[in-house]
């Protein structure tokens, strides 16, 4: 599990990792996190987009940017670690350990 405070830091860690899962707020303080999703398209990543916005055009633009997953905030903690583990099963990549220390984490915010 890698944290990143910013879209640029988050942009570099998908650029000098092996990432399977993106979870990201779509407003960042340095720009969105659809621009850090549009790398992670390119690299097959997938993504759960959390918003404050739910529109179906917000929605759209979450899809278009690459995320699979769009929720809107505020988030129910055990909905999102419910997800994560549905994709862990799938991909194998998170110990159970580490996938229940999501929910003691300060988390801010379609298949």
């Amino acid at each position: 599990i890698k944290e990143a405070g910013s879209g640029l830091e988050a942009k570099k860690v998908l650029e000098e990792e092996e990432i399977e899962l993106l979870v990201s707020d779509i407003g960042l303080p340095d720009g969105t996190g659809l621009d850090v999703m549009k790398i992670g398209k390119e690299k097959n990543i997938e993504g759960i987009a959390l918003s404050g916005y739910g529109l179906k055009v917000d929605i759209d633009n979450c899809k278009e940017a690459g995320f699979t997953i769009h929720l809107t905030k505020p988030v129910n903690i055990k909905n999102l670690i419910k997800i994560i583990r549905e994709f862990n099963k799938e991909k194998n990549c998170l110990t159970e350990e580490e996938t229940d220390s999501i929910g003691r984490k300060k988390l801010v915010d379609f298949r």
